[in-house]
């Protein structure tokens, strides 16, 4: 039987959970960042909020685009620039001061169109984006030819959470208040606490908590809980 060609719709929302899981393991667990890093198919990097400077790449983005961890440290953002397309690179850079200002807790995605040597053509690629610190985002970016295969290949490496799949596109729709709402509430805050942490009504905080059980879909507050713990961002000390 010959396989349903995968939408782009199904790859983007793929990328953008995988990602979420492995920023979790590195953000959330303490897992170091190269203890698995070189068993991702495409390229995992990390980069810091007030720019693009590179600050940790995996194993095949030091092969492959010959970025090494001892230059990306003096020189991360040349080296990046140097990789990117200039027109290309203009454009992501408004999408992602926009992605900063608007939505930073939510995924970000871009098309990239980039070499690997200044020898080499360039090609497409397919970045996804979300905060993993208080001063860095972390990006899996893999060639548009491979995308199936990366799909694939993940799949293998972090178990699939089909449900929770499911809530990326809907907690991507949350405003930054909502969010902050969605924390407060899985941390066990009453509705009168959160009024009083954030100097609001305790009307406000009702009708926040009531479009946040609707944009999630969800049925309890178990289920909100599970969103939360698995969709926000460990906040830095």
């Amino acid at each position: 039987m010959t396989r349903r060609k995968r939408t782009e719709k199904e790859e983007l929302l793929d990328q953008a959970f995988q990602l979420i899981k492995i920023s979790q393991l590195i953000g959330n667990k303490g897992i170091e960042f190269n203890d698995f890093g070189e068993d991702i198919p495409g390229y995992l990097h990390t980069n810091r909020l007030d720019q693009h400077w590179i600050t940790n790449v995996n194993k095949s983005a030091i092969r492959d685009f010959e970025f090494y961890p001892k230059d990306l440290k003096k020189e991360g953002n040349k080296i990046l620039m140097e990789k990117c397309h200039p027109k290309v690179l203009e454009t992501n850079t408004r999408e992602y001061k926009n992605w900063m200002e608007t939505s930073p807790n939510a995924i970000c995605e871009t098309f990239q169109y980039l070499r690997k040597t200044n020898e080499q053509p360039y090609e497409w690629y397919l970045s996804v984006k979300r905060k993993l610190n208080g001063f860095e985002s972390i990006s899996l970016t893999t060639p548009i030819k491979k995308l199936s295969f990366a799909s694939n290949a993940l799949d293998k490496l972090f178990k699939r959470q089909p449900w929770l799949e499911s809530k990326a596109p809907l907690y991507n729709l949350l405003s930054a208040r909502e969010i902050e709402i969605l924390r407060f509430v899985s941390d066990g805050f009453s509705a009168h606490q959160i009024s009083e942490v954030l100097f609001i009504s305790l009307h406000t905080v009702k009708t926040h908590r009531k479009r946040l059980w609707n944009k999630l879909e969800v049925n309890n507050i178990a289920e909100l809980i599970r969103i939360a713990d698995f969709y926000l961002p460990e906040i830095s000390e």
